[in-house]
């Protein structure tokens, strides 16, 4: 298997200590900017989360070394779905293995049996809304080649062209995420983020945004593989790790409560206290002023 798959314990370890060391640096916008561009390297760069050992075998198990990667993607994505108001350790653990269940049982055939925190209302619409999307003709129940015909038909009509990565996020939501406001995602179907957008309901739409774009090591191993095994996907993956067809600025910074209380503990954040909508756009607003993307901010902001 792909030597990319094989982090251990002791890179999950350095890299929460570089963080440590990386977040005592802060004291200002600058130094803020600086070290938030350093952990986003680290963590995008070698993929060490994946690694902690709480959900490290089974992910790796399920997803990175899943001998079909197009499943590894399509579970992937499912998690992210499955994420949303749960505890990470029973996420990738039982819940996905869970979800991986399902995906050989009834998700084709009756997807409401045995449908993975079927009874909650925020995760429900978007598991059922994937598996039907990808039961359309064509995609033969592949995430690879829905991902494929996705980036292709993007980056065919467009060329390189700024808004494509939020034009691949509408795709999302019309196929795959139940999104909450359909202003959002007629806008950003034009490659436009809303002027008065606030980051309401899309946090795990960002965050698997960001891990599928950004990330270098481990998951962009994954989409090799997954793409390697559909046509055009070697294509599509070419124009989707080109910053000029899917430029990463265009991603957001996922905000939950627990990055919404890093960023006022933040030394050059006025002291007020801060809905999550605020702290969305106020670190929007810094990091187009600064030229970056929002996401980056994530790894300086996540762990604790």
């Amino acid at each position: 298997m792909c030597y990319l798959c094989t982090g251990s314990f002791a890179d999950f370890q350095a890299y929460l200590a570089s963080l440590k060391a990386i977040r005592s640096s802060v004291v200002d916008v600058q130094s803020f900017l600086s070290a938030s561009q350093e952990a986003d390297r680290l963590r995008f760069g070698s993929s060490p989360e994946w690694s902690e050992p709480p959900i490290a075998a089974q992910v790796a198990e399920s997803i990175f070394r899943n001998p079909d990667p197009a499943e590894g993607l399509l579970l992937f994505i499912l998690s992210a779905w499955l994420d949303l108001q749960a505890p990470y350790v029973r996420v990738w653990n039982q819940m996905l293995v869970r979800a991986q269940s399902w995906l050989h049982g009834f998700a084709w055939s009756d997807p409401d049996k045995n449908l993975p925190r079927g009874n909650f209302s925020p995760v429900r619409p978007h598991m059922l809304k994937t598996t039907e999307a990808l039961s359309r003709p064509g995609f033969s129940r592949s995430a690879a080649a829905w991902f494929a015909a996705s980036i292709l038909d993007i980056a065919h009509k467009n060329g390189p062209r700024r808004g494509n990565t939020y034009r691949f996020v509408s795709v999302v939501c019309q196929d795959l995420y139940e999104a909450k406001d359909g202003r959002f995602t007629a806008s950003i179907a034009r490659g436009e983020l809303p002027l008065d957008y606030a980051g309401t309901h899309y946090k795990r739409l960002w965050m698997l945004m960001m891990f599928l774009r950004r990330d270098q090591h481990v998951i962009r191993c994954l989409l090799r593989r997954a793409m390697a095994s559909v046509a055009g996907g070697e294509e599509a993956l070419g124009y989707w790790i080109n910053d000029l067809y899917f430029d990463p600025l265009e991603l957001e910074l996922p905000v939950d409560a627990r990055v919404r209380a890093s960023w006022q503990a933040l030394p050059f954040v006025s002291p007020a206290k801060k809905s999550v909508e605020v702290v969305a756009r106020e670190a929007r607003r810094l990091a187009r002023d600064s030229a970056i993307s929002p996401a980056s901010f994530d790894a300086i902001l996540f762990f604790k």
